[in-house]
C-alpha cells in the first residue's frame, strides 16, 4: 500500500460556551495525507453539568469531515495499489469520515487537581466506512486522567 509519512499539520480551534452548560467545539487541521493536502474539520456539541459538589458530568457528540486528499490517503486504494495487493480500487471523495459520542465524569480533588474518566465511541461513515481497507467500522475507547493546574 505504501506509507503515509508523518507530517506537521497547521490548524486552529474555536470553542464556545452557551448558557446552561451547553458548549460547541470545532477545529480545523491542514497538512495530513500522502500529499500533505489533507483537510480535517471536527464539529461537536455537548452538555456539562454539576451532578454533586465536586462532581461534573459531560456528554457530547461530534462529526469529522475531511477532504478527498485526506480520505484517499487513509482509506483509498489506487489502481497501482490494487494491482500490488489484491484490494479493490476505492476512490474516496470529500465527505464525513466519522461520528462520535462521548461521556466524561470529573471529580475535583481541590481547586488545582481533578480526575476524569471518559468513554468514547465512534463510527466510520461514507467512503471511509466502505473502504476495502476498513477492518472495523466502529471503535470504543476509554481514559482515566489526572489534571493539575499550575
Amino acid at each position: 500500500m505504501g506509507n503515509v509519512d508523518p507530517a506537521a499539520e497547521g490548524g486552529a480551534f474555536l470553542n464556545y460556551a452557551l448558557p446552561q452548560g451547553l458548549f460547541l467545539t470545532s477545529s480545523i487541521r491542514y497538512g495530513a495525507g500522502s500529499n500533505n493536502k489533507g483537510l480535517v474539520i471536527d464539529l461537536g456539541a455537548g452538555y456539562l453539568t454539576e451532578i454533586a459538589p465536586k462532581w461534573h458530568l459531560a456528554s457530547g457528540a461530534g462529526i469529522t469531515l475531511a477532504n478527498a486528499d485526506y480520505l484517499q490517503s487513509f482509506f483509498g486504494v489506487t489502481g497501482g495499489q490494487a494491482a500490488a495487493t489484491g484490494y479493490a480500487v476505492h476512490s474516496a471523495r470529500t465527505g464525513a469520515r466519522d461520528v462520535r459520542a462521548n461521556v466524561a465524569l470529573t471529580y475535583s480533588i481541590d481547586q488545582k487537581t481533578s480526575v476524569t474518566a471518559a468513554l468514547s465511541a465512534s463510527s466510520l461513515l461514507g467512503d471511509a466506512k466502505s473502504s476495502p481497507l476498513t477492518q472495523k467500522r466502529t471503535s470504543e475507547s476509554g481514559i482515566v486522567a489526572i489534571a493539575r493546574a499550575f
